[in-house]
């Protein structure tokens, strides 16, 4: 909740504009993409309402360090405040972007394909590679294990997004991921209203990449 404020700001400051404007004017429009942080209330009408875990996570019962029952817990986010129009709106970097399947594939599919898409450049492939590039190997006192994270990207770790060690992508609250695999040339999308329990790898966006690169 707070890493996205930290870098947003960065963002303003550098670019002149909100993070959800950056986003709309840079990455979102020209890629023709529905994808928002901050949702334009003439989109509500689209929007699908969310719905909580059918099994809440028992957070009472994780063997993780104080440090991270407090993080997970501070602010408490119930799944409930992301169907209210004030959260639809505003701006949280790190947590409240909004997307269709489709916008979320575009978007990883510019990355895919070398930083372009339909004639429209995202990011140059040298860009890409130096945002792969792992910034740090030590243990998430959040999630438990050895993470491997590139600049805003995650590298497929346990095969949260399929069977191939060279993708990488994001997910979201609940179970959404966006996902690219760049020999494979192809961007992933999966989006959901019924969210899930896990923390980290859903087994429904999962079982979708493992689908595609077998189809592939």
């Amino acid at each position: 909740m707070t890493w996205g404020f930290l870098v947003g700001e960065v963002l303003r400051r550098a670019g002149g504009a909100s993070t959800g404007r950056l986003i709309a004017q840079n990455i979102a429009g020209p890629l023709a993409a529905d994808v928002f942080v901050g949702l334009p209330e003439s989109c509500e009408p689209r929007v699908a309402t969310m719905l909580a875990p059918l099994k809440p996570p028992d957070l009472a019962g994780l063997t993780q360090p104080p440090e991270a029952l407090a993080a997970l817990g501070n602010p408490q986010l119930e799944p409930e405040v992301c169907n209210a129009r004030a959260w639809r709106a505003a701006e949280i970097p790190a947590a409240n972007g909004q997307a269709s399947a489709q916008g979320v594939a575009r978007v990883y599919a510019a990355l895919a394909n070398g930083g372009e898409l339909d004639g429209r450049k995202l990011l140059a492939p040298p860009a890409i590679k130096r945002m792969l590039e792992v910034q740090a190997r030590r243990t998430d006192l959040l999630l438990g294990f050895t993470d491997n994270w590139g600049l805003g990207m995650c590298h497929n770790q346990f095969n949260m997004l399929g069977p191939r060690s060279d993708t990488f992508g994001h997910g979201g609250w609940g179970g959404s991921i966006g996902a690219a695999n760049l020999e494979a040339k192809v961007g992933i999308g999966y989006v959901m209203n019924q969210m899930g329990a896990q923390l980290v790898g859903d087994p429904r966006g999962a079982g979708l990449c493992q689908v595609i690169f077998e189809c592939l």
